[in-house]
Protein backbone atom coordinates (compact mmCIF):
# COMPACT_ATOMS: atom_id res chain seq x y z
CA UNK A 1 0.00 0.00 0.00
CA UNK A 2 2.82 2.42 0.82
CA UNK A 3 4.50 1.86 -2.58
CA UNK A 4 1.28 2.76 -4.38
CA UNK A 5 1.00 5.92 -2.25
CA UNK A 6 4.59 6.96 -3.05
CA UNK A 7 4.08 6.32 -6.78
CA UNK A 8 0.83 8.32 -6.80
CA UNK A 9 2.54 11.23 -4.98
CA UNK A 10 5.36 11.21 -7.53
CA UNK A 11 2.86 11.20 -10.41
CA UNK A 12 0.91 14.11 -8.88
CA UNK A 13 4.14 16.09 -8.34
CA UNK A 14 5.28 15.44 -11.92
CA UNK A 15 1.91 16.59 -13.30
CA UNK A 16 2.01 19.72 -11.12
CA UNK A 17 5.59 20.45 -12.23
CA UNK A 18 4.62 19.92 -15.88
CA UNK A 19 1.68 22.33 -15.63
CA UNK A 20 3.82 24.98 -13.89
CA UNK A 21 6.54 24.59 -16.54
CA UNK A 22 3.98 24.97 -19.32
CA UNK A 23 2.51 28.13 -17.76
CA UNK A 24 5.98 29.60 -17.07
CA UNK A 25 7.05 29.00 -20.67
CA UNK A 26 3.76 30.45 -22.01
CA UNK A 27 4.27 33.67 -20.04
CA UNK A 28 8.06 34.16 -20.22
CA UNK A 29 9.05 31.78 -23.06
CA UNK A 30 12.59 31.18 -21.79
CA UNK A 31 12.60 27.75 -23.43
CA UNK A 32 11.60 29.05 -26.82
CA UNK A 33 8.41 29.82 -28.59
CA UNK A 34 7.22 32.36 -31.07
CA UNK A 35 4.79 35.24 -31.17
CA UNK A 36 3.03 35.94 -34.48
CA UNK A 37 1.23 39.20 -35.30
CA UNK A 38 -0.53 40.07 -38.55
CA UNK A 39 -2.17 43.18 -39.97
CA UNK A 40 -4.07 42.73 -43.24
CA UNK A 41 -5.39 46.34 -43.51
CA UNK A 42 -8.99 45.10 -43.88
CA UNK A 43 -9.54 45.13 -40.12
CA UNK A 44 -7.66 46.79 -37.29
CA UNK A 45 -4.94 44.68 -35.75
CA UNK A 46 -4.81 44.36 -31.99
CA UNK A 47 -1.05 44.80 -31.62
CA UNK A 48 0.04 46.51 -34.87
CA UNK A 49 -0.93 50.14 -35.41
CA UNK A 50 -2.10 51.79 -38.60
CA UNK A 51 0.58 53.16 -40.87
CA UNK A 52 1.27 56.83 -40.12
CA UNK A 53 1.46 59.80 -40.58
CA UNK A 54 -1.83 59.68 -42.45
CA UNK A 55 -0.83 62.61 -44.73
CA UNK A 56 1.70 60.31 -46.43
CA UNK A 57 -0.85 57.58 -47.21
CA UNK A 58 -3.97 57.06 -49.23
CA UNK A 59 -7.07 55.74 -47.45
CA UNK A 60 -7.44 51.97 -47.26
CA UNK A 61 -8.77 50.76 -50.62
CA UNK A 62 -9.64 47.41 -52.14
CA UNK A 63 -8.58 45.89 -55.47
CA UNK A 64 -8.41 42.36 -56.92
CA UNK A 65 -5.63 41.38 -54.45
CA UNK A 66 -7.37 42.64 -51.29
CA UNK A 67 -7.24 45.71 -49.07
CA UNK A 68 -4.19 47.98 -49.31
CA UNK A 69 -2.79 51.38 -48.51
CA UNK A 70 -0.84 53.33 -51.09
CA UNK A 71 2.25 55.03 -49.70
CA UNK A 72 2.66 58.54 -51.11
CA UNK A 73 5.89 59.57 -49.35
CA UNK A 74 9.25 57.90 -48.90
CA UNK A 75 9.00 57.25 -45.13
CA UNK A 76 6.09 55.93 -43.05
CA UNK A 77 5.92 54.34 -39.61
CA UNK A 78 3.94 51.82 -37.60
CA UNK A 79 4.06 50.63 -33.99
CA UNK A 80 4.01 47.10 -32.63
CA UNK A 81 2.95 46.42 -29.05
CA UNK A 82 5.01 43.70 -27.41
CA UNK A 83 4.16 42.03 -24.13
CA UNK A 84 7.55 40.31 -24.16
CA UNK A 85 11.11 41.07 -25.25
CA UNK A 86 12.45 39.10 -28.23
CA UNK A 87 15.81 38.82 -29.91
CA UNK A 88 14.73 38.15 -33.51
CA UNK A 89 11.85 38.89 -35.81
CA UNK A 90 10.93 37.76 -39.30
CA UNK A 91 8.77 40.33 -41.07
CA UNK A 92 6.81 39.59 -44.24
CA UNK A 93 5.38 42.48 -46.24
CA UNK A 94 2.92 41.77 -49.03
CA UNK A 95 3.43 44.64 -51.48
CA UNK A 96 2.81 45.75 -55.03
CA UNK A 97 5.49 48.08 -56.41
CA UNK A 98 5.48 50.01 -59.66
CA UNK A 99 8.83 51.44 -60.81
CA UNK A 100 10.52 50.99 -57.43
CA UNK A 101 13.75 49.10 -56.74
CA UNK A 102 14.20 48.86 -52.96
CA UNK A 103 12.13 48.90 -49.82
CA UNK A 104 13.79 49.23 -46.42
CA UNK A 105 12.32 48.27 -43.07
CA UNK A 106 13.67 48.42 -39.55
CA UNK A 107 12.95 49.01 -35.86
CA UNK A 108 13.90 52.03 -33.82
CA UNK A 109 17.20 51.97 -31.93
CA UNK A 110 17.97 55.02 -29.82
CA UNK A 111 16.50 58.51 -30.15
CA UNK A 112 15.98 58.77 -33.94
CA UNK A 113 18.08 55.90 -35.25
CA UNK A 114 16.59 52.99 -37.17
CA UNK A 115 18.37 49.76 -38.12
CA UNK A 116 17.10 49.29 -41.69
CA UNK A 117 17.35 46.22 -43.90
CA UNK A 118 16.98 46.66 -47.68
CA UNK A 119 15.13 44.30 -50.01
CA UNK A 120 15.08 44.47 -53.79
CA UNK A 121 11.63 44.73 -55.33
CA UNK A 122 10.34 43.25 -58.57
CA UNK A 123 8.51 45.87 -60.62
CA UNK A 124 4.77 45.54 -61.35
CA UNK A 125 4.28 42.39 -59.32
CA UNK A 126 2.49 41.44 -56.10
CA UNK A 127 5.21 39.97 -53.92
CA UNK A 128 6.16 39.04 -50.37
CA UNK A 129 9.31 40.67 -49.04
CA UNK A 130 10.98 38.91 -46.09
CA UNK A 131 13.14 40.70 -43.55
CA UNK A 132 15.06 38.89 -40.79
CA UNK A 133 16.13 41.31 -38.09
CA UNK A 134 17.94 41.21 -34.76
CA UNK A 135 15.89 43.48 -32.49
CA UNK A 136 17.84 42.96 -29.29
CA UNK A 137 18.57 46.39 -27.87
CA UNK A 138 15.82 48.13 -29.84
CA UNK A 139 13.97 51.04 -28.24
CA UNK A 140 10.73 50.06 -26.57
CA UNK A 141 8.53 52.88 -25.26
CA UNK A 142 5.47 51.81 -23.25
CA UNK A 143 5.92 48.27 -24.64
CA UNK A 144 5.72 49.65 -28.20
CA UNK A 145 8.40 49.26 -30.83
CA UNK A 146 8.32 51.81 -33.66
CA UNK A 147 9.16 50.62 -37.17
CA UNK A 148 10.19 52.69 -40.17
CA UNK A 149 9.26 51.70 -43.73
CA UNK A 150 11.30 53.48 -46.40
CA UNK A 151 10.51 53.43 -50.12
CA UNK A 152 13.64 54.96 -51.60
CA UNK A 153 13.17 57.27 -54.61
CA UNK A 154 9.40 56.93 -54.39
CA UNK A 155 8.75 60.59 -55.17
CA UNK A 156 11.53 60.94 -57.76
CA UNK A 157 10.33 57.99 -59.83
CA UNK A 158 6.64 58.93 -59.51
CA UNK A 159 5.98 55.37 -58.50
CA UNK A 160 3.32 53.49 -56.59
CA UNK A 161 3.76 51.30 -53.53
CA UNK A 162 0.80 49.40 -52.12
CA UNK A 163 1.03 47.63 -48.75
CA UNK A 164 -1.43 44.73 -48.40
CA UNK A 165 -0.25 42.85 -45.34
CA UNK A 166 2.28 43.00 -42.51
CA UNK A 167 3.12 39.73 -40.75
CA UNK A 168 5.66 39.51 -37.93
CA UNK A 169 7.00 36.36 -36.27
CA UNK A 170 8.99 37.10 -33.12
CA UNK A 171 11.36 34.36 -31.88
CA UNK A 172 14.09 33.81 -29.28
CA UNK A 173 12.32 35.47 -26.37
CA UNK A 174 14.11 36.93 -23.40
CA UNK A 175 12.66 37.18 -19.93
CA UNK A 176 10.90 40.48 -19.33
CA UNK A 177 11.20 41.70 -15.73
CA UNK A 178 8.02 43.76 -16.15
CA UNK A 179 6.07 40.52 -16.75
CA UNK A 180 7.43 39.08 -13.52
CA UNK A 181 6.30 42.15 -11.57
CA UNK A 182 2.77 41.94 -13.08
CA UNK A 183 2.33 38.36 -11.86
CA UNK A 184 3.03 39.30 -8.25
CA UNK A 185 0.85 42.44 -8.21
Amino acid sequence: MSKALIVSKIIVLLIAFGVLSFVFNAVFMPFGGEYVLEYDLETDAEYISHLYPWQRLSPVTQDEYGYYQNIQAEIVYFDVELKQFFKNVEVELLVYADNLEKISLGPKFGEEEYKLVNRDVEINKLQTLKYNLDIQGSSLFNNKLTWQLVAQDLLENQTELKIYNIKMKFTDPTINTASIKKIFE
